[in-house]
């Protein structure tokens, strides 16, 4: 079965950075529509972290929906090589203003998230994983950029695939790891 591939060149480059560094923890979560400045990890009382990091870009820095997008179909294509992140579910909406890219490894492997502002720049983005791969292995859940504050994730097209559109990561208890 063809399935959609999302390559390293669309890791924030924080990820590769931050997933052996211990990240410091702190008593409280950000709230939603705060930017994340430093990276950290917080823990709920059950014991289950998420972490939080910067995106690697600013303002027109930043890639772009487009970009994303135009990857994603030279992926499926079979013209990009070297890919680390296989989707078997990948689809693009709208969650208020914004605009997001969603890919679904499967049950058990992991998600990406991504979400784009009003300009069409990468502003956010929320990762998860079966294993503790963020913020030095504390935590299987992250968030990059600024705590999405929109609701509720609405559908625009399926990108590839079969599945269905998640919750947003606002909309989720504090902490919702997988």
């Amino acid at each position: 079965m063809l399935r959609l591939a999302l390559g390293l060149v669309l890791l924030p480059l924080t990820a590769l950075a931050d997933r052996d560094r211990p990240a410091p923890q702190r008593d409280a979560p950000p709230a939603v529509g705060q930017v994340i400045e430093e990276t950290f990890a917080w823990c709920g009382k059950e014991g289950s972290c998420q972490c939080f990091q910067p995106l690697d870009c600013v303002g027109s820095a930043c890639s772009t929906v487009e970009s994303h997008l135009r990857s994603m179909q030279e992926i499926l294509k079979g013209k990009k090589k070297g890919v680390a992140f296989v989707c078997q579910y990948a689809e693009e909406g709208t969650c208020g203003p914004w605009r997001y890219i969603y890919c679904d490894q499967g049950e058990t492997q992991g998600t990406r998230l991504r979400f784009f502002n009003e300009q069409g720049r990468l502003v956010a983005a929320y990762w998860t994983s079966d294993y503790g791969e963020f913020c030095g292995g504390r935590a299987q859940v992250t968030y990059y950029g600024q705590i999405p504050s929109c609701q509720p994730l609405v559908r625009a097209k399926v990108i590839y695939g079969k599945g269905r559109t998640p919750a947003t990561p606002a909309s989720r208890a504090w902490p919702a790891p997988r």
